[in-house]
C-alpha cells in the first residue's frame, strides 16, 4: 500500500481485514488486503493495502503505512475475528479495538467450552459428549443415538465437522483426530437457523431469525457447510427461536463478550429448538443487516457493533431487527487457489437465472430492487471465492433451492471455472 500524500483528520471507525464485504452498506473506511472489486463513495474510503501472505485483517495489519494511518486517522478498529495478534498490532497503532477481547472470544467460540457451558445457561444442545479424540470418547459416544456429527473445537464454515452413521465410521473420524479436543453430537434433524444480534452493557437486540443455507453441493464442498442466508419468509418456530437466542446472547453477555454475535440452532419436530453453536464475533449475514438497516434509513449493524465498546451515538436499535436481503455464498470447490475473471458488479437476476452485470459495485451495495455478485479474484483451496446478495428467498419450504438462484448458482460456477482472459 502506497501512504496517501493527504491524510484526512481522525475520522472515525475503521474496518480493516480480509475484504470490504462486511463494510457494504456502511460510512466506515476500509482497508482490507482484497477490495473485491468495491470502490468507495469518497477517496480513500476502501484501500486495498494487498497481502503478502493469505489476507487476513493480521495481514493488513502488519504494514507498517496501515498502522500509521489508523493512528492518524481512526477513532476505532473493527475486525472480523480478534486474536492476540490483532489486538497486539492495533494497540501498537494506538487505537481502541471495537471487539471482544481475543481470550474471551476464543474461549466462546470453542465448541469443547460451548458444549460444557451451555447447560448451565438454560441452552438447549443436542445430547453431546466432549473430549480428546480416543478410545474413551468413542466409548461414550456410542451411548448417544446416530447418526453423529463429530467437530474439532475450533473450526468454521462446516471445516471439520462431519456427519457419520455408523460405528465403524464414528471410530474412523476420530481416529483422524486422535488426541484432539472433539465434540460429538447426535444429528438432529430438523430446519438449520440463525439468528443474528448486539449484545451491549445494558441491553441485547435480536435480528428476525433466517434461514441457513446448508451443504448445498455446488456452493461448499462441506456437506454440513454453510452456504448462504434466506431471510424470504418466516422460519418455524420463531418465537421458541428467538426465545432461545435470547439465552445465548444473555450467556454471551455473562461471559464478558460485546457487539455482534451469531446463534446457530435447528428447529427440530413440534417446534423444539436446539442451540448448536455461537459465534461471538462478526457473523457471514452482517452485510445483509448493513442493507436492511440502509433500506430503513437507520445506522448500519457495522455502527451498532462500535456503539456496544464506545456508547450508543448510533442511537437505539429497534427491539427486532428485520431484513429483506439473502445471500448465497460459493466457495473454491477445488484443492488449489484459483483465479477467475469474473468481477464483482451490480446488476440483475434474469428470470432464467442468468446473471447479468450493469454496473460497478460500490460501497453502498445493491439497492432496493437490484442484486451484486462479490467475487475474490483469487480464492484458496475451499475458500470463499463469490456471493451473490438479492432481494427474498432463495430456499423453498423443504430447504432446496428455488429454480431460479439454483440456475444462477450454475451460471455463476460455470463463469468462476472459465479460464480467466
Amino acid at each position: 500500500m502506497t501512504e496517501p500524500a493527504d491524510r484526512p483528520a481522525r475520522s472515525g471507525p475503521v474496518y480493516v481485514g480480509a475484504d470490504a464485504v462486511p463494510a457494504l452498506a456502511t460510512e466506515l473506511t476500509v482497508i482490507c488486503a482484497d477490495a473485491c472489486g468495491i470502490g468507495g463513495d469518497r477517496p480513500l474510503q476502501v484501500t486495498e493495502a494487498g497481502s503478502r501472505t493469505s489476507p487476513s485483517a493480521v495481514s493488513v495489519l502488519e504494514q507498517e503505512p496501515v498502522r500509521r494511518r489508523l493512528r492518524a486517522e481512526a477513532s476505532w478498529v473493527i475486525v472480523w475475528k480478534p486474536s492476540v495478534r490483532v489486538a497486539g498490532l492495533v494497540r501498537e497503532a494506538g487505537v481502541p479495538l471495537a471487539n471482544a477481547g481475543a481470550a474471551v472470544a476464543r474461549r466462546l467460540e470453542n465448541k469443547v467450552h460451548f458444549a460444557r457451558t451451555a447447560p448451565d445457561a438454560w441452552l438447549p444442545i443436542p445430547p453431546t459428549v466432549v473430549g480428546a479424540a480416543g478410545p474413551v470418547l468413542l466409548e461414550q459416544a456410542l451411548q448417544l443415538a446416530p447418526p453423529w456429527v463429530v467437530q474439532l473445537a475450533r473450526g468454521y464454515s462446516g471445516r471439520h465437522t462431519h456427519r457419520v452413521e455408523t460405528a465403524e465410521q464414528l471410530a474412523v473420524t476420530l481416529e483422524a483426530y486422535a488426541g484432539r479436543s472433539c465434540r460429538v453430537a447426535t444429528w438432529i434433524a430438523g430446519e438449520p437457523v440463525t439468528v443474528t444480534g448486539v449484545v451491549g452493557d445494558d441491553a441485547v437486540t435480536l435480528g428476525v431469525p433466517c434461514r441457513q443455507v446448508t451443504g448445498v453441493a455446488a456452493c461448499t464442498p462441506h456437506p454440513l457447510g454453510s452456504c448462504g442466508n434466506d431471510f424470504g419468509q418466516p422460519v418455524a418456530g420463531a418465537q421458541a427461536v428467538l426465545s432461545v437466542a435470547a439465552r445465548a446472547a444473555s450467556w454471551l453477555q455473562r461471559e464478558g463478550h460485546r457487539g455482534i454475535f451469531g446463534a446457530d440452532l435447528v428447529v427440530a419436530a413440534e417446534d423444539t429448538v436446539f442451540c448448536i453453536e455461537v459465534n461471538p464475533r462478526l457473523v457471514a449475514s452482517v452485510p445483509l443487516w448493513n442493507l436492511s438497516l440502509r433500506d430503513q434509513g437507520r445506522p448500519s449493524l457495522l455502527a451498532h457493533h462500535v456503539a456496544a465498546f464506545a456508547g450508543p451515538a448510533a442511537g437505539a436499535l429497534p427491539e427486532r431487527l428485520t431484513c429483506g436481503w439473502s445471500q448465497l455464498i460459493l466457495h473454491n470447490l477445488h484443492g488449489e487457489q484459483r483465479t477467475t475473471g469474473l468481477t464483482s458488479a451490480v446488476g440483475r437476476v434474469a428470470a432464467d437465472g442468468r446473471w447479468e452485470p450493469r454496473s460497478t459495485l460500490g460501497i453502498a451495495g445493491p439497492g432496493p430492487g437490484q442484486a451484486a455478485v462479490v467475487v475474490h479474484r483469487r480464492a484458496g483451496p475451499y475458500q470463499e471465492q463469490a456471493r451473490v446478495i438479492l432481494e427474498g428467498a432463495v430456499l423453498d419450504p423443504g430447504g432446496r433451492l428455488l429454480p431460479r438462484p439454483a440456475a444462477l448458482v450454475e451460471d455463476l460456477r460455470r463463469r468462476l471455472d472459465a479460464v480467466p482472459a
